[in-house]
């Protein structure tokens, strides 16, 4: 046998080997993520979350950590990282979709120059269940996003945030 046939059984990680790290990486950053949110460090609660989205399976925060991650990363300046971990939030709370979406249209108008992203997002509201405030602000991220298109503002859908 080879050198190198022996390294390459001994040596190479399998599937079921990088599943189980990948998963134990996975445990090990929901309870440090935890334990920054209790501290109040949500800015490193989701930078945490934001490092580890597309390990494994990708890492789901409990629903109740969701908004101090949000906001951890909003109040850093990380935009970006910011808008992915509320469209996760959104596919796991189909029940406050419709406020999650209006807050995501805002930062897409607002912070990441995504007009279009924008009212991609607005479509899919159901304007009845938006309260008057929330209508109002819906009304103005239109007017908003509209006016950056007008204005030429171009922007590459990449799929991304």
């Amino acid at each position: 046998m080879s050198f190198l046939s022996r390294f390459g059984k001994r040596g190479a990680p399998t599937p079921s080997n990088n599943a189980e790290r990948d998963q134990r990486l996975l445990d090990e950053a929901r309870e440090q993520i935890a334990k920054y949110l209790a501290d109040g460090n949500n800015a490193a609660a989701g930078a945490l979350c934001a490092k580890l989205r597309g390990t494994g399976a990708g890492l789901r925060l409990e629903p109740a950590q969701y908004a101090p991650a949000i906001k951890g990363l909003l109040a850093a300046g990380r935009f970006p990282e910011g808008a992915r971990l509320l469209s996760d939030w959104i596919e796991i709370q189909p029940d406050q979709a419709h406020a999650l979406r209006l807050r995501l249209a805002q930062l897409c108008v607002d912070r990441l120059k995504r007009p279009g992203r924008a009212l991609d997002l607005l479509v899919q509201i159901d304007p009845e269940k938006l309260t008057d405030p929330e209508c109002l602000l819906a009304h103005e991220i239109v007017a908003r996003a509209e006016k950056m298109q007008d204005e030429g503002l171009v922007e590459l859908d990449d799929g991304d945030w």
